[in-house]
């Protein structure tokens, strides 16, 4: 009545209705018994996703995995530091600029208000763990205000990681969506690339996937529709749809950036990375580079 070759399955919605000896009968015959209905759905879900990822490997077969070795001595550069690099890199990054630099009372001349401030140090890799970011700022006055109580709220309560260097940087636009990409090495699996729900639902909702480089734009795809900040992405309740293959090809020029400076760098982590619907913004970003 069937055909033999397709595995198959029986769901019993009462799991307790289900003995041993039925159980036992069904494995004999090659039919898989699962007991209850969300698990029966559960497993039907991760066999056809195990199947569509085994057919694509099996068409795309694999480029070799990087081949790294960690380094001991390594360091963070600091977030106007890794903007640098990734700006020459031809990565997007807001228009920012180093506050010493430039007279507050000329920042219009080099950027448009409203701009976020933020302290930089080799030990504020976090800095809204220390306050130390400022966003919405709208005039040069209100820059050397909320500069001099930025420095006498950290001096006092986060002395050890408080420094007189800034950062200014135009505020972004609202994006579609916020993501977080990362990158670090592993001495048994090459380069790791990290792809998930970014900006505050990166810890709230645990949303992420790990991709092991080099990748394509395939593996990609596949990858990040298995996110729920999918439906973001693709337009959720009317919203605006993202380019899903420019920010696919957008992704994969990051990790050969990377991959070219692998004996470089340590690892990377951008988050968030705001996602519009033809282009992708690193809005703070975090290097750590090898020694």
């Amino acid at each position: 009545l069937f055909d033999k070759s397709l595995p198959k399955i029986i769901c019993c919605t009462f799991p307790e209705n289900m003995g041993e000896k039925n159980q036992s009968l069904f494995i004999q015959n090659n039919v898989s018994p699962i007991q209850g209905i969300s698990e029966a759905l559960t497993a039907v879900r991760q066999a056809i996703n195990y199947g569509a990822q085994r057919s694509h490997l099996l068409k795309n077969l694999p480029k070799a995995l990087y081949k790294v070795k960690k380094t001991c001595k390594k360091k963070y550069l600091s977030e106007l530091e890794s903007k640098i690099l990734l700006k020459k890199n031809n990565i997007n990054v807001p228009k920012f600029l180093e506050l010493g630099a430039i007279d507050v009372n000329n920042v219009m001349a080099y950027l448009n208000f409203p701009v976020a401030l933020k302290m930089i140090g080799p030990k504020l890799l976090h800095k809204t763990d220390f306050g130390a970011v400022k966003l919405g700022i709208h005039s040069g006055h209100e820059i050397q205000k909320e500069k001099s109580n930025m420095l006498k709220r950290i001096n006092k309560v986060y002395p050890e990681v408080a420094t007189n260097n800034f950062l200014l940087e135009e505020m972004m636009p609202d994006p579609i969506a916020e993501l977080i990409l990362g990158i670090q090495k592993d001495e048994q699996f090459g380069l790791i690339l990290v792809l998930g729900s970014g900006g505050v639902l990166t810890e709230l909702i645990q949303d992420s996937v790990s991709i092991l480089l080099p990748t394509n734009e395939k593996e990609i795809s596949l990858s990040i529709e298995s996110l729920k900040i999918f439906n973001v992405l693709k337009g959720f309740r009317g919203g605006t749809k993202v380019n899903l293959k420019k920010l696919y090809s957008q992704i994969i020029e990051i990790t050969q950036f990377f991959g070219s400076n692998k004996n470089h760098f340590e690892s990377i982590e951008i988050n968030p990375l705001f996602v519009y619907q033809d282009k992708i913004y690193a809005v703070d970003a975090l290097i750590e580079k090898s020694e």
